[in-house]
C-alpha cells in the first residue's frame, strides 16, 4: 500500500486494510507497515544515522561557517547532532531583538529521541529556528552540550541576551552555566498551570495574569495583593520564583520585549511536525527546506513594505491607538516633556527625548503607548525601536540558506555510526491524549442522555430501565430483563418507568422489580436483597 499523505496513522491503515481487502490487522502490524512506507519515501533509519558525518560535511560545503557538530558514544552509536545555519545566525544578529526561546519536542520516528531548539523572533513576532539539537533525551547533559555549542554564537549580538524557557531545572542550570549574564525569563503559562492546579477558582486566572501583565510596579503590587486575598499562598509562590522572571513591571527596559510566554517555541514544534517522524538526515534536510521557504516568502513579502516605516504588526497596533487619541489632551512642559490627560482627569508624564511614559509600556515594549501615540501622531520622529522597523526586518532575512544535495548523491563515508538504542517501552500505546489538570475529563460522558429513561450518564444500549410512555408512571408490577449482581442481589427492568430516581424492592434471586407509582416517583432498577 502506498502512503499518500503524511497524516496517515496506524488506525487509518487498519481501516483501509479492512475496507479494501477485508483484512483485519492489529495495531503493531499497521505501525510497521506505515514505517516501511515512510522508509520507502524518506530512506532507511539505520542508513540515515550512518550518513550523519557526511550530512555535516554537505552542510559545511553548501552553507560555509554554519555550526554543525555531532558525536557518537563508545559503541559508535549516534549521541547528538547540532545544526545552526549561518543565514539564521547572521539574520538574528543584524535585525532581531536579542531574544530567544528554548524548548524541546519528541521525535516520532523509529528511534524516537528529542529535538531541542533555540528559536528567534523577528520584529513582526515571526518565529524562526536559530539552532536545533537532535539527541536521545531531554535532560541536563544534552542541554549543557547544546548551549555550550551555540553560546559563542549567541554572545555575538550587540545587546545582552534574553532567554525564555519553561521552568525545567535542566534548562535553568544550563543557562546559568553557559549563558551567564543573560536575562532569563520563565514562561508564565507554565507558572499559571501550577497556580490553577492548586487554586481552582475561575477568577484566579484573571488576577494572576493581571499581576504578570502590569507594567507599573504599583499596579503589580495591587494585583498581587488581590491575588493573595483570593488564593492564600500564591504570593509566596510567585515571589519565590522571582518577579524579574515573569512580571513585566520588573523586566529590564533595555531588551524592548514584553513577552511572558514561550508560545513561539511551541509554534515551532508544530511547524516541524511533518519532519519529526523522518530519518535523521531527511529530517534535517526537510527542516532546511521549511526554513528556506520562510526566508524567501518573508523576504518577498517585505519587499512591498515602506522601508522607512514599521512592520505590519506594529503599524496595526499604532493604528488602533490612533483611534483613541481624541480621548486625551496634551499639556507641554518643555525640554521634550509633556503631560497627557484624559477626560476623567487622570494624567501621565511623557519624555519624548528618552522615549519614556509614566505608564512604563513604552520603555518595556519599545513601542509607543496610547498616550505617546496621541502626542506624536503628527510628528515625523523615529519613536519606535530599531528592531521594529522594516529595515531591520529585511536585514534579518537578507541571507539565504543554500540547498543540501540529496542523500543518494553523497559519497560513502569511512565512519561507522550506528543508530541509538531503541527505547520504546514494550506496551500498548495510549489511545487518548493525557489531559491537563484544568480539563474536564468527564464532560463528554456527563452530556450523554438515555432516550429510554431520560437519565444522564448512559445511553439506551446500556440502560437497565424501561422506556417512558407519555411521561406518566405506569410501571406497577412491571417485569423485564434481569441480571444478578455480584453481591447476590438482582436488578429488574420494568416497562413504563418514569425516571430512575424512585424506589424499588427486589424479591428473590430473579430480582423481580416492584414499582410504586406516585408523584415524581418511578422505578428504573430494583435493588435485590
Amino acid at each position: 500500500m502506498k502512503l499518500h499523505h503524511k497524516s496517515y496513522t496506524p488506525r487509518d491503515i487498519i481501516a483501509i486494510a479492512w475496507s479494501r481487502w477485508t483484512i483485519n490487522i492489529n495495531y503493531w502490524k499497521a505501525w510497521h507497515a506505515r514505517l516501511l512506507a515512510l522508509e520507502h519515501v524518506h530512506g532507511n533509519y539505520e542508513k540515515s544515522y550512518a550518513q550523519v558525518p557526511e550530512l555535516c560535511r554537505q552542510i559545511e560545503a553548501s552553507n560555509p561557517d554554519s555550526l554543525v557538530a555531532w558525536k557518537f558514544d563508545t559503541e559508535n552509536r549516534c549521541k547528538y547532532l547540532c545544526v545552526a545555519f549561518r543565514a539564521s545566525l547572521d539574520g538574528w544578529k543584524k535585525g532581531c531583538r536579542p531574544l530567544i526561546g528554548l524548548d524541546g519536542c519528541f521525535l516520532k520516528g523509529k528511534y524516537i529521541g528529542v529535538c531541542l531548539a533555540a528559536i528567534r523572533m523577528d520584529g513582526n513576532n515571526g518565529m524562526f529556528p536559530l539552532a536545533v539539537f537532535i539527541c536521545r533525551k531531554d535532560d541536563g547533559e544534552n542541554w549543557d552540550k547544546f548551549l555550550e555549542l551555540i553560546a559563542p554564537k549567541l554572545k555575538k549580538h550587540s545587546l545582552p541576551l534574553t532567554v525564555i524557557s519553561d521552568r525545567a531545572q535542566a534548562i535553568i542550570s544550563s543557562i546559568e552555566t553557559h549563558l551567564e549574564g543573560c536575562n532569563p525569563r520563565s514562561c508564565f503559562r507554565h507558572i499559571f498551570k501550577n497556580i490553577s492546579k492548586w487554586w481552582k477558582r475561575d477568577h484566579i486566572k484573571r488576577l494572576a495574569w493581571a499581576t504578570a501583565t502590569a507594567y507599573k510596579k504599583i499596579h503589580f503590587e495591587r494585583n498581587l495583593v488581590n491575588l493573595e486575598n483570593a488564593a492564600v499562598g500564591s504570593k509566596d509562590y510567585l515571589m519565590g520564583i522571582g518577579p524579574h522572571l515573569w512580571s513585566r513591571a520588573h523586566f529590564d527596559t533595555i531588551y524592548k520585549s514584553d513577552h511572558l510566554t514561550n508560545n513561539f517555541t511551541e509554534s515551532y514544534n508544530s511547524f516541524i511536525l511533518s519532519e519529526r517522524e523522518k530519518p535523521v538526515c531527511s529530517m534535517i534536510i526537510g527542516m532546511s527546506f521549511l526554513m528556506m521557504k520562510i526566508m524567501y516568502d518573508r523576504k518577498l513579502e517585505s519587499s512591498t513594505w515602506d522601508e522607512s516605516g514599521v512592520v505590519p504588526r506594529v503599524f496595526k497596533t499604532l493604528t488602533l491607538y490612533k483611534v483613541k487619541q481624541n480621548d486625551f489632551v496634551t499639556h507641554p512642559s518643555g525640554e521634550g516633556t509633556f503631560c497627557v490627560r484624559n477626560y476623567t482627569g487622570q494624567h501621565w508624564t511623557l519624555n519624548l527625548n528618552n522615549h519614556e511614559c509614566e505608564c512604563c509600556e513604552w520603555q518595556v515594549k519599545g513601542l509607543p503607548c496610547v498616550h505617546a501615540v496621541h502626542l506624536i501622531s503628527h510628528l515625523r520622529l523615529p519613536l519606535t525601536h530599531l528592531f521594529l522597523s522594516v529595515k531591520a526586518y529585511r536585514s534579518s532575512y537578507e541571507s539565504n540558506i543554500k540547498p543540501i544535495s540529496h542523500e543518494s548523491d553523497w559519497p560513502e563515508g569511512n565512519e561507522i555510526v550506528l543508530p541509538p538504542t531503541l527505547s520504546r517501552a514494550p506496551r500498548t500505546p495510549k489511545h487518548n491524549r493525557i489531559k491537563g489538570h484544568d480539563e474536564n475529563e468527564t464532560q463528554a460522558r456527563n452530556m450523554k442522555k438515555c432516550s429510554k429513561c431520560l437519565a444522564f450518564g448512559r445511553n439506551k444500549r446500556s440502560c437497565q430501565g424501561g422506556p417512558i410512555k407519555g411521561g406518566a408512571d405506569t410501571s406497577s408490577g412491571a417485569t423485564g430483563s434481569t441480571r444478578a449482581s455480584k453481591r447476590g442481589g438482582g436488578r429488574a427492568t420494568g416497562k413504563g418507568v418514569g425516571r430512575v430516581i424512585g424506589r424499588g424492592v427486589g424479591r428473590g434471586a430473579s430480582g423481580r422489580g416492584v414499582g410504586r407509582a406516585g408523584a415524581g416517583r418511578g422505578v428504573g432498577r430494583a435493588a435485590g436483597r
